[in-house]
């Protein structure tokens, strides 16, 4: 596992996203399978000797790793609108933590808080606002933040670069 990088698991992550918004997506169209197969051959090329030694793990070993990966890298992070006056929307910790968004007894974790994403008539809960991850269309999801760095987008929308979809992150932090 050690020489596996960082940019390996989330090749891993941001293939599984396509199938897990809402269920599996096709990819349609010869021109995005071209895109798709293109990218995929740049990226093992990109990998070199590691591709190979990915390819012995097993699903399951993968999949452990991955979880792991993705909540190390992302426990602790804080969620922040995008807009002028940027609102704070709390952190991806457990959800015994008060500012968590997995606390449902939070303000950030509430299904009927204002500065929750989980509030489905809210601003940053709908999937009509521009500033909700779940809205599919929007270009102005929440940036979450890591030690002050931008690590992603927390949004459904597949077209987001670094997009990192918020029920995946969901399940990853409480199963």
């Amino acid at each position: 596992m050690r020489g596996i990088s960082t940019a390996v698991f989330f090749f891993i992550f941001i293939s599984c996203t396509i199938v897990v918004n809402n269920g599996f997506t096709e990819i349609r169209g010869q021109k995005n399978e071209e895109f798709q197969n293109k990218y995929e051959e740049e990226f093992k090329q990109k990998l070199g000797d590691r591709y190979e030694i990915l390819m012995n793990f097993t699903i399951q070993e993968l999949q452990f790793a991955l979880k792991h990966k993705i909540r190390t890298q992302l426990r602790g992070a804080e969620i922040v609108s995008d807009e002028r006056q940027s609102q704070f929307l709390g952190t991806i910790s457990n959800r015994f933590v008060g500012d968590s968004i997995f606390n449902e007894y939070g303000s950030y974790g509430s299904s009927y808080s204002q500065a929750s994403i989980w509030n489905q008539f809210g601003q940053y809960g709908s999937s009509f606002s521009p500033l909700s991850p779940f809205n599919p269309f929007t270009f102005n999801p929440p940036y979450i933040f890591k030690d002050d760095d931008v690590v992603g987008r927390l949004t459904v929308n597949t077209t987001i670069l670094a997009g990192i979809n918020p029920y995946v992150i969901k399940h990853l932090f409480i199963h």
